[in-house]
């Protein structure tokens, strides 16, 4: 037994600070989580940004290129099987990358990969945005195969309102997502009537959307 009250109070006085770093040190693990998730949403949509920006940017300077292209696609097959099998290329890079942010940010925050999307990425979880994407590609590859790419860019429109609503990808606030979500059904029915094959505008909203979700996560506190 100690009996002298000096060395006691020293003691004391240790577990004290031992309890203080101990306590920092999960204040700082919690932090350090939060800006982990943080960053692999900035990066993830951050690289979505950057690869639509291109095609954007292509549509502009190119004189509606993509958007000559659909139109050709509804006369030539060839021209329609071409875009398909360019857009089955791209999308194995762009979910691996995707999935690779995932798995990088897991293991910087000492959680396995399904632990991690289960918290963080809810829609990613159990291969369902895979899914997901497989079949909203496979209803573009009908509408174009069968002669109809006028159908693509409110097919497009009507993906991003689901996406809104769903809660998938995007990271708005509620109130937002409910507003946004109807509109851009709306913007697919008055491309679908116009029968218009113009790429300029779900690209550009899928932009606007993604930049917004940006601010959004951005402005979010880490603490």
């Amino acid at each position: 037994m100690i009996h002298d009250p000096t060395l006691q109070q020293a003691v004391q006085d240790l577990a004290l600070i031992r309890r203080a770093i101990e306590q920092s040190g999960k204040g700082d693990g919690a932090g350090s989580g939060t800006w982990i998730v943080k960053k692999a949403h900035l990066l993830i949509q951050g690289l979505a940004l950057a690869f639509a920006g291109f095609f954007l940017g292509y549509e502009l300077f190119s004189q509606r290129g993509l958007s000559w292209d659909l139109e050709l696609s509804r006369l030539d097959k060839e021209i329609a099987w071409m875009g398909l099998f360019q857009i089955a290329g791209a999308l194995p890079f762009l979910l691996a990358a995707l999935y690779f942010v995932a798995w990088r940010s897991a293991k910087h925050s000492d959680r396995t990969l399904s632990e991690f999307l289960e918290k963080n990425f809810t829609y990613l979880r159990n291969m369902g945005f895979v899914s997901d994407l497989f079949v909203k590609f496979v209803m573009l590859a009908l509408a174009l195969v069968s002669g109809h790419g006028e159908w693509v860019p409110a097919l497009l429109f009507l993906f991003l309102g689901d996406y809104l609503l769903q809660g998938r990808f995007f990271t708005l606030p509620l109130f937002a997502s409910l507003f946004l979500g109807p509109l851009c059904f709306a913007a697919a029915g008055v491309m679908y009537l116009q029968s218009s094959t113009m790429l300029l505008w779900p690209l550009l909203a899928f932009c606007v959307l993604t930049t917004l979700s940006l601010i959004a996560i951005s402005l979010r506190r880490t603490a």
